[in-house]
């Protein structure tokens, strides 16, 4: 998740840069940014149901299974 964010950060910072010399048209630039910051959102999501299944897991009595939903 970290990197993830790192990387929105790194592109925040150096896409505009890259517009300004032409390596990328501010629109170009704009759209890599926001493709970014939508894979940290869904990641952040995935990270969330990840989390809660593993507490449910742990919260389990031992010998018990938990159900399927």
């Amino acid at each position: 998740m970290q990197a993830a964010q790192r990387e929105v950060a790194l592109r925040r910072a150096v896409y505009p840069h890259q517009a300004l010399h032409g390596k990328l048209t501010p629109s170009e630039a704009l759209r890599h940014i926001e493709i970014m910051e939508e894979i940290v959102a869904d990641y952040a999501k995935l990270v969330d149901i990840d989390v809660d299944q593993v507490q449910k897991a742990t919260q389990a009595r031992p010998g018990e299974q938990e159900s399927e939903p």
